[in-house]
C-alpha cells in the first residue's frame, strides 16, 4: 500500500515531522512562505531544526500554498529521494 502523509506548516514542529515521516513514507508538505520553501528547496533550514544531510534521506514534496483574493496557488518542489 502506497501511503502518503500531508504536513501543513514547515516551522519548528512541521519540518522535523515531515522529514521523520519522509524517511518511511511519501510526504507532501504545505507552507505559505515562499522564502521558506526556497530555502528548504536548497537544503537550508535557517531555523536549524534539521541538518543538511537529513533532507536527502527524506521523500518530501514542498508545496507553496497561497490563498488570496484570486485562485489558490500551489507550487511543488521535490526534496530528497523518491
Amino acid at each position: 500500500m502506497d501511503r502518503k502523509i500531508a504536513v501543513i506548516g514547515l516551522g519548528y514542529v512541521g519540518l522535523p515531522m515531515a522529514v521523520a515521516f519522509g524517511k518511511k513514507f511519501s510526504v507532501i508538505s504545505f507552507d505559505i512562505n515562499l522564502k521558506r520553501i526556497e530555502e528548504l528547496k536548497q537544503g537550508v533550514d535557517l531555523m536549524r531544526e534539521i541538518g543538511p544531510g537529513q533532507f536527502k534521506k527524506a521523500s518530501i514534496l514542498l508545496t507553496l500554498c497561497s490563498f488570496g483574493w484570486q485562485q489558490p496557488m500551489f507550487v511543488g518542489f521535490e526534496l530528497g529521494e523518491r
